[in-house]
């Protein structure tokens, strides 16, 4: 009877690696679609451009924690209402969106997020005012 213990222990703890797993990869892969779509709509991604990184965290307490850390590495920040209750915030900075970096933020942001109770929902090119916003998200 043990033995059946162990085995579906040991399942679920491979269930959910493989769960994890796939999730990473799949984060990954937001970015690099992210910037294919750009690079098909004409934008130098060889410039530096004002990126804008979103997070939802269940309250203010989070968010502003979150802004403060971000605040420290460089990005200016704003923490407006969301839908429920939740608090969004938008993180900005001016930087090349290259793919090594892009993730290296995306590591750093869910490093942020996650302890306070938010999710890392992605990032944008700002667009300057009188401009259609841009359709990618990721």
């Amino acid at each position: 009877m043990d033995g059946i213990y162990v085995f579906a222990i040991a399942l679920a703890l491979v269930a959910l690696a493989g769960g994890l797993f796939v999730r990473y990869l799949l984060n990954y892969d937001l970015d690099e679609q992210a910037l294919s779509q750009l690079r098909k709509q004409g934008k130098d991604l060889r410039a530096a451009h004002k990126l804008v990184f979103r997070s939802e965290f269940a309250d203010a307490l989070g968010a502003s924690q979150a802004a403060e850390t971000l605040n420290r590495d460089g990005y200016a920040t704003v923490v407006k209402d969301g839908l429920d209750g939740r608090k969004l915030l938008l993180a900005s900075k001016a930087m090349t969106p290259e793919l090594r970096r892009l993730k290296a933020v995306r590591e750093r942001m869910y490093s942020i997020v996650r302890p306070r109770r938010g999710i890392y929902e992605g990032w944008d090119i700002e667009t300057p005012a009188g401009n259609q916003p841009s359709d990618e998200k990721t």
